[in-house]
């Protein structure tokens, strides 16, 4: 991989997990953050912008994240024996399940200790009481779900994806791939329910987009392929006008299949759009001192910013102008302490860090 589309995939892995923060700190019904959902109330501001952005602008996010997963896993495969995949499933011991334990026991930690402060006792969802076994126990009984860290559930589905990736490789490699993507693009749009074919915790976008990226990587795609600069800009202007009359026709109708139309439409501008927002060279070494952190952000940003989102909320009203606030503030803040956080804890502590991340972003504390 050249050092171009290294640097694109980075700095877009970044730009997608602030979108993922922005879209975790919605304080709207949690049913609006569904695709298709129908907006409560009459058209406010707040709810607008919150649906608008939480459902509509940052849902290109996840796909992009497994459509790069399934793209970097594949990377330079030409044959993959059985001996090639038990290598790649020893590496994502490292890079994936240890992280998914060890921030889920941080998590409960974190809550625990919320928890015990009254500002934000009310706020904390999972533990809803004291430390005590019967608790801990039911943490790993439902570890897949993470009701303790919601966001993991994204490394659980790439890491069945990965299980997966031997049998996938057979078929993505043969014009059967053509035909998954396809299959799978029908379920997405028209949000198919497969019975007997996947298990029930596989995402449609785990399967679709993995498969994307693999495909991509397997059939050697021209992956620096540009649009003219017109057609960007049009196909921005069209899917943030449909995003505008989708937010307001939510507030009387359920659009699920629009919502999925959408969410394909904003990866593709995302994807080229970087090209001719991106051309900077002073920007994009800002943006790729910050990636270096986007790992971090991920993991640690879940439970914090709901707890205390929403025991701050509590304590100011809730109206909808208090809401839009801190919608927009939140997750600015944390990100901020995220990456702060982070650089600190890499060049101080690299080896912790290097294991909370599975060695993502870890630089070392430099000698002399």
């Amino acid at each position: 991989m050249n050092q171009v589309l290294s640097q694109k995939i980075k700095i877009l892995s970044l730009l997608a997990m602030i979108a993922v923060v922005f879209l975790h700190a919605s304080t709207a019904a949690p049913v609006m953050q569904f695709p298709g959902s129908i907006i409560e109330g009459s058209v406010g501001l707040s709810s607008f912008v919150q649906y608008f952005v939480a459902n509509g602008i940052t849902r290109f996010c996840i796909p992009l994240f497994f459509a790069i997963s399934g793209y970097l896993f594949f990377l330079g495969v030409e044959g993959f024996s059985v001996g090639a995949y038990l290598n790649k499933l020893g590496r994502r011991v490292r890079t994936l399940a240890l992280p998914f334990v060890l921030w889920t026991l941080i998590a409960y930690v974190l809550s625990r200790l919320f928890l015990e402060i009254d500002f934000f006792k009310g706020a904390v969802a999972y533990p809803d009481k004291g430390l005590n076994l019967e608790g801990f126990l039911l943490l790993f009984q439902y570890i897949y779900f993470t009701p303790v860290a919601p966001q993991l559930w994204f490394i659980w589905h790439l890491m069945a994806m990965v299980l997966l990736s031997l049998p996938l490789y057979f078929i993505l490699r043969t014009f059967l791939g053509y035909v998954v993507v396809a299959a799978g693009l029908y379920v997405f749009i028209w949000q198919v329910t497969v019975p007997f074919f996947l298990p029930s915790y596989l995402a449609q976008e785990a399967v679709l987009f993995f498969s994307l990226g693999g495909m991509f990587a397997l059939h050697k795609f021209d992956m620096s392929y540009r649009l003219k600069p017109i057609v960007v800009v049009s196909l921005f202007v069209v899917w943030i006008t449909l995003l505008v009359v989708k937010t307001f026709l939510s507030y009387e109708y359920a659009l699920p299949y629009f919502h999925q139309v959408l969410v394909i439409l904003g990866l593709v501008v995302v994807w080229f759009g970087y090209d001719e927002l991106c051309s900077r060279e002073k920007l994009k070494a800002i943006m790729l001192r910050l990636s270096e952190h986007t790992f971090f952000i991920y993991v640690f940003h879940l439970p914090i910013m709901t707890i205390m989102l929403n025991s701050v909320l509590s304590k100011l009203g809730g109206s909808p102008a208090v809401s839009l606030v801190l919608f927009v503030v939140f997750p600015v803040v944390v990100i901020c302490v995220s990456v702060v956080l982070g650089a600190l804890m890499s060049r101080f502590v690299p080896n912790v860090y290097a294991v909370l991340t599975g060695g993502r972003g870890a630089k070392g504390k430099s000698k002399g």
